[in-house]
C-alpha cells in the first residue's frame, strides 16, 4: 500500500506532485542584550540576541611626571578662592566644575591630577589671575571681605620679589604723606596696587624675576 509522503522544501514548490504543505519560512533578528547569547524560537521564527559589547574606559594614572599632592592642594585652595569671591562679587557666580573644567581646558588636561609638573605654575597663575581680576570689580571692595588683605599681601610679596621692598615707605611718602596702607582709602590703596602690579611687570620684562 502506498502512503503520501509530505516533503518540506526551503522555496516552496512542488516536487513530484507529492508536496502538501510549505515549510514555514525561517526569519533571523538579531539584537543585542546584557549576558549570554540566546536564541528563542517563536513560530518557525529564530530571534538570535548577542551580547552587548562592553564600554572599555581607559583611566590613566598620575605618576611622577604630573604635579604632587601638596602642589593639588594649592590649586585647590586657588579655586576655592575663586569661587568664594565669584560668590561674593558676581551676580551670577561660577561652581567649582565650571572652574575646573575652564582649568583643565587651558592646560588641555582631562583632569587636574595629570597636569604636568611643568605646567604648575601656569595653573597657578591661571587661578591668580583668575581672582585678581574679579578683585579688581568696582564691586570688589564692597562684596569681598578679604578684599583689603589681599590687596596688603600682594603689595608686600611683590615688592620683595622684585627685592624692591624699601621703596614702599618713599611711595607713601611722595603719594600719600607717609600714611601707611591700612590709612589709606579703598581709591588709594588700589592706586599702590597697581602701581606695584606695574613694577613687578617691568621687571619680567627686563628678565629681572
Amino acid at each position: 500500500m502506498s502512503k503520501k509522503v509530505n516533503v518540506a522544501v526551503t522555496d516552496g514548490q512542488a516536487a513530484g506532485n507529492d508536496i502538501i504543505n510549505e515549510a514555514p519560512r525561517t526569519r533571523i533578528q538579531t539584537g543585542a542584550i546584557n549576558g549570554g547569547q540566546n536564541i528563542i524560537g517563536q513560530t518557525g521564527d529564530i530571534h538570535l540576541q548577542m551580547p552587548a559589547q562592553p564600554r572599555i574606559k581607559v583611566v590613566i594614572q598620575p605618576g611622577p611626571e604630573h604635579i604632587t599632592d601638596a602642589q593639588k592642594v594649592r590649586l585647590r585652595d586657588l579655586v576655592n578662592e575663586v569661587i568664594e569671591l565669584e560668590a561674593a562679587i558676581k551676580r551670577t557666580p561660577k561652581r567649582h566644575a565650571i572652574v575646573w573644567s575652564a582649568l583643565t581646558r587651558k592646560l588641555k588636561v582631562t583632569s587636574y591630577h595629570l597636569i604636568p609638573a611643568t605646567a604648575f605654575a601656569r595653573a597657578e597663575k591661571y587661578l591668580m589671575t583668575w581672582s585678581a581680576r574679579l578683585r579688581s570689580t568696582k564691586r570688589a571692595p564692597k562684596k569681598d571681605p578679604n578684599w583689603r588683605n589681599s590687596r596688603y599681601r600682594y603689595i608686600h610679596a611683590a615688592l620683595k620679589e622684585i627685592g624692591q621692598q624699601d621703596e614702599l615707605p618713599q611711595l607713601l611718602a611722595n603719594r600719600y604723606s607717609g600714611r601707611s596702607l591700612k590709612d589709606l582709602s579703598e581709591l588709594e590703596l588700589e592706586a599702590v596696587y597697581r602701581a606695584v602690579a606695574e613694577k613687578k611687570k617691568a621687571a619680567r620684562r627686563n628678565g629681572a624675576i
